[in-house]
């Protein structure tokens, strides 16, 4: 019967929702020092990845909305956690549950599930039960026939799970079950363990529903704006203060939503997100992927080299955030966050640095290591032979930092015929040639100019010399619209035209409201330069915290659409 809920929930969840798969395609931006207003438009340069945008009217209605959010697997831990103080770990470290997580998105296709995955949950979630009810995580301080105190717990805990009082019906239902189990099997807290169990499968724990007529454009109920904040800020579910506030209908003044985006971004919890932000954004767990390492294994340290990366740029990015530090900086800080085994693969002084412990390592000027882009983690390329793959490591950075989405691959004659024509060139040269063709050029200029200025470095970013074919490295790129000498020229030009910042602010916008955004959509729009404005007069800079709470303000984050997208 608990299969069949989950099925059909998911089934309708699925029908219910249109996709919208429109790449996301940024225009030139703004710079964080000089943001425009929201209604102002900005003209095309004609560089590649600009588009012209037409005046925006921000007050008119909110358009779209995702149709319901599902809790991953690692929202699904930490809520059990939070609410019984363990247990969440057991599902948190269940990789078989992965395919609850795509990136950001939480919606749409990613909703459904199968048999096999409803399977491996309830089995899992039992083991769950059964560690919180035996090692005393619920209802500690109830006798064990003292049952106004056992209801009590329930519906304390029942509130937090389902982010909403308990029926009484339910309440009636699991004091029933768990009456009946303890006269049977009196001393194996089997009462116990199947109230937690029926918790935690339940489709109200683990789905947002609308609460509210949806169809409409209206505000966010409470439960609804208190669920996106704690899955956003804090990976979990809605504390009894969010609770509280949006049951008095409180939450929604700009005030208090304000103030609690605050508190909860002073919480040691916020690091959930940070954490997990950047490994979706960065995607870092392609550095723990068995076969990538085993393809990898002529770097006989690379196992334990590869969890140094992904925790270097973790700890980089909580930096950034809890120093609430211009959203620039994520593109050109001039340090990092490294032990000694990061420090020697990047060839750097580390005398003073300890395989444990990571601290905040500043550049020499020699260095050419600034910011996310220049991370090993950024770097990695799977390439052939061990040689890398200019415009794989070029797609890969412009979708992480410019939201932008090369057209898909020339058809084959295409790509054939190049090839014959330019079979004696190198593969510095190639490339060249590549950005330099007609017909080519309009796809290879940014990607592989983006690649070519970080050419120095290797597949697992370590400073090399020598290029694929032997030859001294040259990272200057000149093409039609762009001319850039090294990696640091590269990174300024693009702060200066603000499309790191817009970008980053999209990526935020997305993984919190759980579908893709386009910023020539209207809302979407509307949403990221009215935050950009608001930070900009705020504090004289786009400082990432403030960035980040302005975009959790704004219209397209805290209401409802008509239209149902992906």
């Amino acid at each position: 019967m608990m299969k069949l809920i989950f099925l059909i929930l998911a089934s309708l969840a699925l029908f219910a929702c249109v996709a919208d798969d429109t790449p996301i395609n940024l225009g030139e931006g703004k710079s964080s020092s000089s943001s425009s207003s929201s209604s102002s438009s900005s003209s095309s340069s004609g560089k590649p990845g600009d588009i012209t945008t037409s005046p925006q009217n921000c007050d008119e209605p909110i358009a779209y909305a995702s149709y319901m959010r599902r809790l991953n697997r690692i929202e699904i831990g930490n809520a059990i956690n939070d609410v019984f103080g363990s247990g969440g770990e057991l599902i948190k470290e269940d990789k078989g549950l992965s395919n609850m997580e795509f990136n950001f998105a939480t919606s749409h296709i990613h909703l459904n599930f199968s048999y096999i995955w409803v399977d491996q949950y309830l089995d899992i979630a039992k083991d769950v039960a059964k560690a919180v009810a035996d090692n005393g995580s619920f209802a500690t301080a109830c006798e064990p026939q003292n049952e106004s105190c056992f209801t009590n717990e329930l519906s304390r805990t029942g509130k937090l799970l389902f982010r909403r009082d308990l029926e009484s019906s339910e309440v009636e239902r699991l004091l029933a079950m768990k009456s009946d189990l303890d006269q049977r099997f009196p001393a194996q807290n089997t009462g116990s363990r199947a109230v937690i169990m029926a918790l935690i499968t339940s489709p109200h724990f683990i789905f947002d529903v609308p609460t509210l007529e949806t169809g409409i454009e209206r505000p966010l109920s409470g439960k609804e704006l208190a669920e996106r904040l704690a899955t956003t800020l804090w990976k979990s579910v809605p504390d009894a203060e969010l609770l509280s506030l949006a049951e008095n209908e409180e939450l929604n003044e700009a005030a208090v939503l304000g103030s609690q985006i605050e508190r909860m971004m002073n919480d040691e919890k916020f690091y959930r997100f940070t954490d997990y932000f950047v490994e979706k954004w960065m995607n870092l767990d392609y550095l723990s992927n068995k076969r990538v390492l085993q393809l990898s294994s002529q770097d006989r340290e690379w196992e334990p080299l590869a969890h140094d990366l992904q925790k270097e740029t973790k700890l980089f990015f909580r930096h950034i955030i809890s120093n609430n530090l211009p959203v620039e900086e994520l593109f050109n800080a001039p340090y990092t966050i490294l032990n000694k085994r990061i420090a020697e693969h990047y060839s750097l002084p580390n005398e003073n640095l300890t395989l444990k412990e990571f601290s905040l390592y500043r550049f020499e000027n020699r260095s050419g290591r600034q910011g996310l882009l220049t991370h090993g983690s950024s770097l990695f390329t799977l390439g052939q032979q061990g040689k890398v793959r200019i415009s794989q490591r070029g797609v890969k950075h412009l979708r992480n930092f410019l939201c932008q989405n090369p057209p898909t691959f020339d058809p084959y004659d295409i790509v054939e015929k190049f090839l014959n024509e330019h079979k004696d060139l190198n593969g510095r040269q190639l490339t060249q040639a590549m950005i330099d063709d007609p017909l080519c050029g309009n796809c290879h200029e940014l990607m592989d100019a983006f690649a070519l200025v970080l050419d120095n470095y290797d597949v697992f970013g370590k400073e090399r010399g020598l290029d694929n074919d032997g030859n001294p490295v040259d990272t200057s790129v000149k093409t039609k619209n762009w001319e850039f000498t090294s990696a640091e020229d590269f990174i300024q030009q693009f702060l200066d035209r603000g499309e790191f910042q817009n970008c980053f602010g999209h990526k935020f916008l997305q993984y919190s409201i759980g579908r893709k955004t386009n910023s020539s959509r209207k809302q979407d729009y509307c949403a990221i330069s009215t935050a950009e404005e608001n930070t900009a007069n705020e504090s004289g800079s786009l400082r990432i915290k403030d960035f980040i709470k302005n975009i959790m303000m704004t219209k397209t984050s805290t209401y409802r659409g008509k239209e149902v997208i992906y």
